[in-house]
C-alpha cells in the first residue's frame, strides 16, 4: 500500500514539475511580453500622433507639404496600417505596414527625400519634402533603387486600401 502511494506521489510531482510548472511559466512569458508589445505599440503611436514639424522644418530647410501635415493630423489613417494599396500606374500592390513617425532622427535621409511609410521589409515610400504634392517613389533597400510610383502624396493617401 505504502508502494502505491509513493508511486502515485511520484507520478503526481513529475507531472507537476514536467507539465504544470512549464506550462504555467510559459503563461507568464506570454501575457508579460503581450503587455510589454502593447506598451511598445502604444509609443510608436504616439510618436506617429505628435509630428515635430519644427525638426522637419530644420532639417528639410522647408515646412512639410500640405498633403504630408494632413496624413499627420488625421488620426485614422496615420495609426493605419498591414494594407496594400493597387494603383492605376502599376499592375503592382503596393505594402504599407506603417506609417512613419515625423521626429527628429528617426527618418532616413535619403538623397533629400523624407520617408513617410514603410512596407515591414525594410522598403520605404518617399517624397521630396519641397514640392506642394510630392510624387511618391519606392524605394528597395537591397538594391538601393528608387521606383517612382507615378502618383502624388494626395493620390497615394486616398488610394483604395486592401487588407
Amino acid at each position: 500500500m505504502t508502494e502505491i502511494i509513493t508511486s502515485v506521489l511520484f507520478v503526481l510531482a513529475v507531472v507537476v514539475f514536467v507539465i504544470v510548472l512549464p506550462l504555467w511559466w510559459l503563461d507568464r512569458l506570454r501575457r508579460a511580453r503581450r503587455v510589454k508589445d502593447d506598451e511598445q505599440k502604444a509609443r510608436f503611436e504616439h510618436r506617429q500622433l505628435h509630428p515635430d514639424y519644427a525638426a522637419f522644418t530644420s532639417h528639410y530647410g522647408c515646412e512639410p507639404p500640405s498633403v504630408l501635415r494632413k496624413l499627420y493630423e488625421d488620426r485614422e489613417t496615420v495609426l493605419d496600417g498591414q494594407f496594400e494599396i493597387r494603383l492605376p500606374s502599376s499592375r503592382h500592390a503596393w505594402s504599407v505596414a506603417w506609417f512613419e513617425p515625423m521626429e527628429d532622427g528617426s527618418w532616413v535621409d535619403v538623397d533629400g527625400f523624407y520617408s513617410f511609410a514603410n512596407d515591414g521589409c525594410g522598403n520605404l515610400y518617399l517624397v521630396r519634402p519641397q514640392d506642394a504634392d510630392p510624387e511618391v517613389f519606392f524605394l528597395d533597400h537591397e538594391t538601393g533603387k528608387r521606383e517612382a510610383l507615378g502618383v502624388r502624396l494626395s493620390e497615394f493617401l486616398v488610394a483604395k486600401r486592401i487588407r
